[in-house]
């Protein structure tokens, strides 16, 4: 898969505890693997709904931060939730900031999935170890 150095990709996954950062824009942080579909100088670049290029259970915590919502509502969104829990080990937690449906912000140019109470309450339902923030 693409990514700028493999070498610091190699060891951000040698850590403890592992964090895959989903959509990260211009917010690369240090100790996390970082993804995003755009050129930030990230260690990954990915459409992420064409799969998550990690084995099975590596990561403590997947995070994303105003990402999700630009994923299409449908089968895209379905694939990319099961590689999150697929990539999640067993214990480790989604955290996920989103707009909410009836928030200005939801409605922005490029948002292609919304989100509100029922989406969660049904991932939680579920047994998703997910928190959100709207």
């Amino acid at each position: 898969f693409p990514s700028h150095d493999n070498d610091a990709l190699e060891a951000k996954l040698a850590l403890d505890p592992k964090v895959l950062h989903l959509g990260c824009g211009k917010d690369v942080r240090g100790d996390w693997v970082n993804v995003d579909i755009v050129d930030f100088g990230q260690e990954v670049v990915r459409d992420i709904t064409r799969g998550l290029p990690f084995g099975d259970g590596v990561f403590d915590q997947v995070y994303s931060h105003h990402a999700m919502e630009h994923i299409r509502q449908g089968e895209d969104l379905e694939f990319v939730l099961y590689e999150i829990w697929r990539v999640l080990k067993v214990g480790g937690s989604f955290d996920c900031v989103v707009p909410h449906v009836d928030g200005r912000w939801a409605w922005q140019s490029g948002h292609v999935s919304y989100w509100h109470e029922e989406t969660v309450g049904c991932l939680a339902d579920g047994g998703w170890p997910f928190h959100v923030e709207f």
